[in-house]
């Protein structure tokens, strides 16, 4: 650097935009940026009927890797072990949704059993609370009995 020249200093040093022209540039960036995650955010939104899918199959992919690894290392080649674990993941799944269904439809068909038990209960403890009140009034403050059926 010759003697004759200065260093710049940071008043003398020309930016690209005004005091006028950096504001409407944050402006700019700022709502680009917002388009942007707005795009990227109904883009998730919309697809996900897609996305789901494959966030699933790789999740199961991960807990499966292992299992065919294992396979693998016994002895069976990769196809097969891959196609073994899959098998054997989708028996498991389809025997967990029939037993959950089971359960599912014995459960409605004790509805009207429970049903029953619960009316049962509910009167008698309406008639508990109606025989301890004292001249019409409640046990507790501020509870309110609705009359005896």
């Amino acid at each position: 650097m010759s003697p004759s020249r200065k260093p710049a200093t940071p008043s003398s040093v020309v930016l690209p935009f005004s005091d006028d022209s950096a504001g409407e540039a944050s402006f700019a960036a700022r709502a680009l940026k917002l388009i942007v995650m707005a795009i990227v955010i109904a883009g998730l939104y919309f697809g996900q009927a897609l996305f789901v899918p494959f966030a699933l199959a790789a999740l199961m992919s991960f807990v499966l890797d292992p299992v065919a690894g294992f396979l693998q290392r016994v002895g069976f080649p990769r196809s097969i072990a891959v196609a073994l674990v899959i098998v054997l993941a989708s028996a498991a799944l389809i025997g967990s949704a029939a037993f959950a269904a089971r359960q599912v439809i014995d459960l409605g068909a004790d509805l009207p059993a429970y049903q029953q038990t619960i009316e049962r209960k509910v009167r008698g403890l309406r008639q508990s609370v109606a025989r301890h009140a004292v001249l019409g009034q409640p046990v507790c403050a501020g509870w309110r009995v609705p009359p005896v059926e």
